[in-house]
């Protein structure tokens, strides 16, 4: 289970209207949808949203998520959304706190005027640049007052898409949240299932059971364990950290002879257990949560979610070292085309400056960067990347026109790719920005080559002016070591620099390991 951001939207809960004071959560599905259907043939036919008679509002009570007919309980299925903000259980509360620095994160992706308002409301100075407005809301959040009305208002905001899908990739349920996520959108979402999955994999996995159990203390869906592989006892947990401890659970690959009273149907197991994505395992505080890990089941070693080798330290299948084979063969015509996808089309030669000790030309270096962007979009990040062919003019021109989308300064992430004969032989550079913290990255291959760490001066102004375009104001600088760092700051994990100890084909075939130059004739 995941959230992905590319369907939030700015609301604040001022906006919404409360839900009638009998609502208890249940949402008719089947004719919600029916009625977003009929909204979108409609939008086909009237000038604007304004003027379409059959518009759905976002509200409490009129807000389903998507359920397949086969997978759900009944038509009604549950979205108690308008309870995010209302006091929490004290069981609830020691283990699912909406901490500052969560808040803050929030925060932060939050419009100019919608913060500027929320200062107005904290009776702080509404003035300044957007920095200036998180830095007054971020020193009186640590009032409880201040931090409780920063929380209605931006705990309101939309938290994109709820989406439950098995390891195949095959979506079960999908809900476009109002507030921002928590463990009650797929709480909700799980307890309108017939039958409730045995294993659920979630990047808050403790915060899930405990409140889905409180809220169905009759049943407690998660057990045994509260959700966890074992008993947390001082020595399960000990040696859970150690890895010196399996479960197995041998119905997830074989249904039990005898099934468990309300049993699932596909594997005759009445357990139900959380556990942490990869990615998030080591992330939590409680001792307790080593128990939650997958690598404690033997069954699931090996899947895609549960591999601890990063993408490009993975040994090479047969089958991709004939393609690779293939595709860089030098006696084959650098002409024939390899990949065409909508008006993209690269050729053998323009792969032989990828994958061959070669220099990389721009075109497959865009194509590079779209699979960075998919990649960064898989992992919930909004990042842009500038055409590699675009930057290089802007050193021939004083009025730089960038095609940044108008919410750039909402980006995770943007980045400049530049070829530069500056200071050094030809070679790439990079600039990445982090707008929601205002901080540049100025990455060159050449680094220890110049003091400053980035040896072209020119490129810097330019790149400090997009900045300053995109959010006036004082930015953060920093250099960096390589450009392979992009890859490393989207996925938000350690880049290793060890990467001579790898096999010399991983080495001259992997784009992340050697950045090369593009040809100056395509430049």
């Amino acid at each position: 289970m995941d959230l992905h951001k590319k369907a939030s939207f700015h609301l604040s809960v001022s906006d919404l209207a409360q839900p009638p004071e009998d609502f208890n959560g249940d949402v008719d599905s089947e004719q919600f949808w029916k009625a977003l259907t009929e909204e979108r043939i409609a939008r086909g036919f009237v000038s604007s949203q304004k003027n379409n008679p059959f518009s759905v509002p976002p509200s409490f009570h009129f807000w389903a998520p998507w359920i397949g007919r086969n997978t759900r309980r009944s038509d009604c299925v549950l979205n108690t959304e308008f309870d995010k903000i209302r006091p929490a259980k004290a069981a609830e509360v020691s283990e699912i706190t909406v901490s500052e620095d969560r808040l803050r994160d929030e925060l932060c992706k939050q419009k100019v005027q919608v913060i500027r308002n929320l200062c107005r409301e904290c009776g702080l100075d509404a003035t300044g640049s957007r920095t200036d407005l998180l830095l007054r809301l971020s020193q009186e959040m640590k009032s409880r007052e201040a931090y409780d009305k920063v929380f209605e208002k931006i705990w309101a905001a939309s938290g994109g898409w709820a989406v439950i899908m098995c390891p195949c990739g095959i979506v079960y349920s999908l809900k476009c949240n109002i507030r921002a996520e928590s463990p009650r959108d797929f709480a909700d979402m799980l307890l309108s299932w017939k039958h409730m999955p045995n294993i659920v994999i979630y990047d808050f996995a403790r915060g899930l059971s405990t409140h889905t159990n409180l809220r169905q203390p009759q049943t407690i869906p998660f057990t045994p364990f509260e959700g966890r592989l074992m008993d947390p006892t001082a020595e399960n947990i000990a040696k859970a950290k150690a890895g010196n401890v399996k479960v197995s659970l041998p119905w997830l690959t074989c249904k039990k002879e005898n099934p468990d009273p309300d049993g699932h149907p596909i594997t005759g197991s009445a357990e139900h257990y959380v556990l942490y994505d990869r990615f998030h395992e080591d992330n939590t505080k409680d001792a307790r949560d080593s128990l939650r890990k997958l690598r404690l089941v033997p069954q699931l070693a090996g899947k895609e979610y549960f591999s601890p080798v990063k993408p490009w330290e993975r040994d090479w299948h047969p089958v991709q070292e004939k393609l690779l084979d293939y595709v860089l063969d030098v006696k084959r015509p650098g002409a024939e085309i390899i990949v065409k996808e909508g008006k993209l089309c690269l050729i053998r030669e323009e792969f032989w400056s990828l994958g061959l000790l070669r220099d990389m030309d721009s075109h497959i270096g865009n194509a590079c960067m779209q699979l960075i962007i998919e990649m960064a979009r898989n992992i919930g990040k909004d990042i842009c990347i500038e055409n590699f062919y675009v930057v290089p003019t802007w050193k021939e021109t004083t009025n730089i026109v960038t095609a940044l989308p108008e919410d750039a300064d909402m980006k995770d992430l943007i980045v400049f790719p530049a070829w530069t004969k500056a200071n050094g032989p030809d070679h790439y550079i990079v600039c990445i920005m982090r707008p929601l913290r205002r901080e540049i990255v100025f990455l060159d291959s050449q680094y220890a080559e110049h003091e400053s760490g980035f040896g072209d001066e020119e490129y810097r102004a330019i790149f400090r002016q997009i900045a300053n375009q995109i959010d006036p104001g004082i930015w953060t600088e920093m250099t960096g070591k390589d450009f392979s760092y992009t890859l490393s700051m989207v996925c938000d994990i350690e880049f290793d620099f060890q990467e001579a100890k790898k096999k010399q084909k991983h080495h001259t075939r992997c784009p992340t390991a050697r950045p090369s130059s593009p040809r100056s004739d395509k430049n």
